[in-house]
């Protein structure tokens, strides 16, 4: 590029004429606009060869069923959710490599929020316990922690042999816990000095949590049992020595440097949430083009790469290696995709552990034959839990002294180290007199006995079975009298769905013989007049009468019409709405205690309830509460008010009839309105209401409401409500005026004032982020100069 500048009549001589000197600053004035130029170019270029280099993305749909599915997590080949498609709450799996689909769980009650790591995966249910499942035995176990705590908060994490979760034992202070299903020890990790601790993660000996009450963010390391500071911010993540974390902007923590660098540019102008990381690749969700997308930024290359494209929302973003997935809204429901993203064929896969073995248990001296299955591995290491090891790929190894025995495989390649653990039990053998001569022999057979945590209750009732036996190495469960095997695990759950008296057999088995013992379960059927005098009589009755037995068996008991209707319990609670109906929906979990304020949060952002709170008249127990948003008017009303509608919604508490006013005081309601449908169907903003349908008088009450906030996306309202049941928000269209003044708009988004409410870019600010810099500062450079000409 040739730049020829001319300067007619410059006279350099000296002479104090005010003319030549204005003359004489033209050309630095020129030269710093050619340096500024090609600094320019030269950026503009840079950027254009960073895009260039972005990996290529083949994106999968994987549900296609037409219901919701939430809150994917990826490990190797297997991606796993929350599937709603049975009309409450399942875990489901998918196999990349065979493109098989696998429903893990089967149980009536709600399954939520799981994560996978190896062969395990972990999740909650509705009624807070913890549940494992094991894909190399198909086993499904209850993990066995203390019953002292109210509620587990979601979600759970595995990594190895270890599950951590936040648990709170008062409501007011929640703990962070862990549970290591290599040795079946339950700890606690904090002392519950903080009110509110958010999303917690673990990568090896480290577990990282937030305080949601102060912002900062803390690392345990469980080998020294030491608790550090990190930096602010919430919703952390951790893999190797970094933490990502969500704050104004999503930021990187480093252990090793304690570095803190920020990832993303934002600063608060535009959503984020939701981070997660995997290697060098960080991922989240990001609402700078108006909608959620899922963005990628490579560590490594300091490359940011926007993941999806379409013009929905896609949310909760897990990331695994290449492949990448996320909840998304594209075709009207929540559907679980994926992509893949490009493999550097120069970078090998991180390694993934895994084998098999002949035997898991038998008599001393066992012979047991450990195959190696692991995926990228490099080099391997058999650690045989008795102080022998070895490197060979496949090989036996003899165990010559009864015992349980941790066996450990853990595989490396470049770019990581996993490993994968079994235990081995290894009986004692009858022991021979000298001589060849066998001395009379005591068979030993097992010592079977079993505990419940209930043996009688209203149906549908949930038992918790738990195997006390001695000298059993395994057993067999028939709990309903049909003679087919329900479990074989050392504890189980089962719920009854309907009345009557059930046997409840446990038959332990060791290599000599059995042994069987039965229990009987009562399951009751709660008729109108017992529910009224129920009903009648709660305010006298023991606050505490509603046990956490109790809201465990109501679990599946939530429709309208059925005969629990006129109770005022809490419990799992459910919706009469027909699932096809719903488009989403959103579970809370909290204690609700007499006389107490009570508040659900929606914090997945799922619908346009923010949270709802009450004070309680009547003690509930753990109670559950579910928002869900409508595709159209619920089926429970029988129109719909006056005006634009923004949201059919209905918000059901506890069991049926607990959310009315009988049952609770000063009730409200928080949500929020998009400012998009404001602006597109222009709409007057103090025109906003919310109604609430009365079943009684088939009528809809208008509930005035309050402008609380707002941010470039959202307006947030509060409504005072006599009760939960099924709302509406609607608003009126602005009266036109005679004449307008010209509005700069932007399809698809809203546009303020100050153009930083997280507008998208031009297609040339996309292409070079930084021209808008640049060129502000080659205009103040200018000025600077004309400036000083004129005072000179």
């Amino acid at each position: 590029m040739n730049i020829k500048i001319e300067v007619s009549e410059l006279v350099i001589k000296g002479e104090k004429n005010m003319k030549s000197k204005r003359k004489f600053h033209i050309l630095p004035l020129a030269s710093a606009t050619l340096i500024l130029f090609l600094m320019l170019i030269s950026f503009t270029a840079s950027t254009a060869t960073a895009e260039i280099a972005s990996p290529e993305i083949t994106e999968t749909r994987i549900t296609t069923d037409g219901s919701n599915h939430y809150f994917p997590a990826v490990y190797g080949n297997r991606i796993i959710w929350e599937d709603e498609r049975n009309g409450r709450s399942n875990i489901y799996m998918y196999d990349i490599s065979t493109s098989q689909e696998t429903q893990i769980t089967t149980n009536e009650s709600y399954q939520l929020r799981p994560d996978i790591y190896g062969d395990w995966i972990v999740w909650k249910d509705g009624n807070d316990n913890i549940y494992t499942y094991d894909l190399s035995t198909s086993t499904e176990t209850l993990i066995p922690i203390p019953t002292t705590y109210w509620s587990v908060k979601e979600p759970l994490k595995i990594y190895g042999n270890r599950i951590v979760w936040a648990e709170t034992p008062d409501l007011d202070n929640w703990n962070i816990c862990m549970y290591d299903l290599s040795n079946s020890t339950y700890s606690q990790i904090t002392g519950g000095t903080s009110s509110n601790y958010d999303r917690c993660d673990i990568y090896s000996d480290n577990i990282v949590w937030s305080d949601f009450s102060n912002g900062s963010s803390f690392v345990y390391n469980i080998s020294t049992s030491e608790s550090q500071f990190t930096t602010y911010g919430r919703n952390p993540a951790i893999y190797g020595d970094r933490i990502v974390l969500e704050s104004s902007d999503i930021v990187m923590y480093n252990l090793s440097t304690s570095e803190i660098n920020r990832i993303t540019s934002s600063m608060g102008l535009s959503g984020i949430s939701s981070p997660n990381i995997y290697a060098d690749r960080i991922v989240w969700m990001d609402r700078r083009n108006g909608n959620w997308d899922i963005y990628m930024y490579d560590i490594s290359t300091s490359q940011e790469t926007q993941i999806t494209t379409n013009e929905s929302d896609q949310f909760s973003p897990a990331i695994y290696d290449d492949i990448i997935v996320w909840e998304d809204l594209r075709n009207g429901n929540r559907d679980i995709y994926m992509c893949n993203l490009s493999k550097d064929s120069t970078k090998p896969s991180h390694p993934v552990a895994n084998f098999s073995t002949n035997v898991r248990s038998g008599y001393a001296p066992l012979s047991v034959l450990f195959t190696d299955t692991s995926q990228n591995a490099t080099e391997l290491n058999w650690d045989f839990g008795d102080g022998n090891s070895s490197t060979n790929r496949n090989t036996a190894h003899i165990y010559s002294v009864a015992g349980n025995y941790t066996t450990n495989l853990t595989v490396r390649n470049e770019n990581g180290t996993d490993w994968k653990t079994a235990v081995i039990s290894v009986l004692k053998k009858e022991e021979e007199s000298e001589g060849n001569e066998t001395e009379n022999e005591t068979k030993i057979l097992p010592v079977v006995a079993f505990s419940t945590n209930v043996t009688s209750g209203y149906y549908p009732l949930t038992v918790l079975f738990t195997d006390t036996s001695q000298n059993a190495t395994s057993r067999s469960w028939d709990v309903n009298n049909d003679g087919v095997e329900d479990s074989n695990g050392a504890s189980f759950a089962y719920t009854y769905t309907s009345r009557g008296t059930y046997e409840a057999k446990l038959t332990a088995i060791n290599a000599n013989g059995t042994s069987s013992e039965t229990d009987t379960i009562t399951v009751l059927e709660v008729s109108s007049s017992e529910d009224n005098n129920e009903s009648n009589n709660s305010d006298t009755s023991n606050n505490d009468s509603v046990s956490d037995d109790s809201t465990k068996s109501s679990d599946s008991s939530h429709s309208s019409g059925s005969s629990h209707s006129s109770s005022s319990g809490g419990g799992a609670g459910g919706s009469p709405e027909p699932a096809k109906n719903v488009a989403s929906k959103e579970i809370s979990q909290v204690f609700i205690t007499n006389g107490k304020p009570v508040v659900f949060n929606f914090p997945k952002n799922a619908t346009c309830v923010e949270y709802i709170t009450f004070e309680a008249k009547k003690t509930a127990g753990k109670t559950t509460t579910i928002v869900e948003e409508l595709k159209a008017k619920s089926t429970l009303v029988s129109n719909i008010p006056e005006g634009e509608v923004y949201k059919s919604f209905n918000v059901w508490v506890g069991n049926s009839g607990y959310g009315d006013s009988d049952n609770i005081l000063n009730a409200s309601i928080n949500f929020k309105v998009n400012n998009a449908w404001i602006q597109e169907n222009d709409i007057n903003q103090s025109s906003i209401v919310l109604y609430k349908y009365d079943d009684e008088s088939k009528k809809w009450i208008e509930l005035p409401v309050t402008l609380t906030g707002e941010d470039g996306d959202y307006l947030y309202f509060t409504a005072e409500t006599p009760g939960y049941y099924s709302f509406v928000i609607t608003g009126e269209k602005e009266e036109s005026p005679l004449s307008t003044e010209p509005t700069a708009t932007f399809k698809g988004s809203v546009v303020n004032d100050s153009e930083s409410a997280g507008a998208p870019e031009s297609a040339e600010d996309a292409k070079a982020p930084g021209f808008g810099l640049i060129s502000g500062v080659i205009y103040l450079f200018c000025m600077f100069l004309y400036r000083k000409n004129k005072t000179i």
